[in-house]
């Protein structure tokens, strides 16, 4: 049996000998992976800044969904989270609630509002 028979076949965005990447929602796809079958979840979820006042950024997700995760990955696999600065210690609190061990945390610092195109290459300069 290849690999790749054990995971869902819905919602394939992009396939490799390496690895699989999905689009859909995280609810529905996580139980239908077995516990401890995923080496590596990279994921980009709600902020909690509510975003144009959407009901879907009102908050970060909670401990259950993190848990959820926690079951599909396999021991020792790793998270890589994305997070907003003004509530990325909401979102770490409720990763490390579900049972995760937070080995490292990366931060993008910006000391100004977003800039776009061209404005931003004349705004900012290097730190080295």
């Amino acid at each position: 049996m290849n690999w790749r028979d054990k995971f869902p076949a819905e919602n394939r965005v992009y396939d490799t000998d390496n690895g699989i990447l999905y689009n859909a929602h995280s609810l529905e796809l996580l139980q239908q992976f077995n516990e401890n079958s995923i080496d590596t979840i990279i994921t980009d979820p709600p902020y909690g800044l509510k975003f144009m006042a959407k009901k879907w950024d009102y908050d970060v997700p909670s401990i259950e969904m993190w848990k959820k995760i926690l079951r599909v990955m396999k021991p020792g696999a790793t998270l890589l989270c994305f997070a907003g600065s003004r509530t990325q210690h909401r979102m770490a609190i409720n990763i490390e609630d579900a049972g995760f061990i937070l080995k490292d945390t990366l931060m993008w610092l910006r000391s100004e509002e977003r800039r776009v195109g061209k404005e931003c290459r004349s705004r900012w300069s290097p730190y080295h």
